[in-house]
């Protein structure tokens, strides 16, 4: 997301990244990727588990991406099949470019 986080200003998009680590190791992948957009932590696993995101069999969070209205409800998502396999930047501005042209 960060190699392409011009895209995302320029056509008004807003990142959040939600991590299930600490928060002191948030800040550190913060720190050191030079993420410019933050990243929440999400430690006792709430957001991942309300959102379907959280493989209890694992005890993991997969990756995934939600592309939030104006309203604050989810107008798109792509949870994560594996860590390997995950939405493209184009696929999601496809998506963000679909929401904003429906307004």
């Amino acid at each position: 997301m960060q190699d392409h986080y011009q895209e995302f200003q320029r056509r008004g998009v807003r990142l959040v990244g939600i991590s299930t680590d600490e928060p002191q190791a948030g800040q550190g992948l913060v720190e050191r990727l030079g993420l410019e957009f933050p990243l929440a932590s999400d430690r006792d696993g709430v957001l991942v588990r309300r959102y379907g995101t959280f493989d209890a069999e694992n005890e993991i969070a997969w990756p995934s991406v939600f592309v939030i209205d104006r309203h604050g409800k989810i107008a798109w998502r792509s949870p994560a099949q594996s860590k390997q396999i995950r939405p493209t930047v184009r696929e999601i501005l496809v998506q963000f470019d679909r929401l904003t042209a429906a307004d």
